[in-house]
């Protein structure tokens, strides 16, 4: 037959307290999850195990970076934006276009998409009550509202 050394007395009591004590702290820490205090209240125990798998589900689920309504949100600002402060766009302009003196305050500033003899393709328009256009002519045709999207 073979023979096996036995462990020593010291070694079986060290792993059977290490492994005890193991437990117990295991034990302590799930309980310390479900001891609750309030100021007014004091000390209880929540034992509410629907509420933690609902907290671990809505855990688990992964969002979204933003909300229909954000994005709606953040879209129309930008638009507002782009409407009120228009992007200048680097053009081959001869003739630039001149604002009113500042005695005469514009009553509207409109975004438009100017085609003319002097070759401006864009900029800002102020359009004054009794004003032809200033850009040679005042037909529908050069009166092109730009919408960007």
């Amino acid at each position: 037959g073979v023979i096996y050394q036995a462990p020593d007395l010291g070694s079986v009591l060290n792993s059977r307290i290490l492994t005890g004590v193991g437990h117990l702290q295991k034990a302590f820490e799930e309980a310390r999850e479900y001891a609750r205090y309030h100021p007014s209240r004091g000390y209880w125990w929540d034992f509410g195990k629907e509420k933690e798998e609902k907290k671990k589900q809505v855990k688990e689920k992964k969002e979204e970076p933003s909300s229909l309504f954000q994005r709606r949100r953040v879209d129309m600002l930008l638009d507002q934006l782009t409407r009120q402060f228009p992007h200048k766009y680097a053009s081959l302009a001869l003739a630039p276009i001149q604002p009113p003196p500042e005695s005469e305050p514009a009553l509207s500033v409109k975004s438009e998409a100017v085609a003319s003899s002097t070759g401006n393709t864009g900029g800002v328009k102020r359009d004054k009550p009794g004003d032809t256009g200033g850009s040679g002519g005042s037909g529908p045709a050069n009166k092109k509202i730009k919408s960007e999207r």
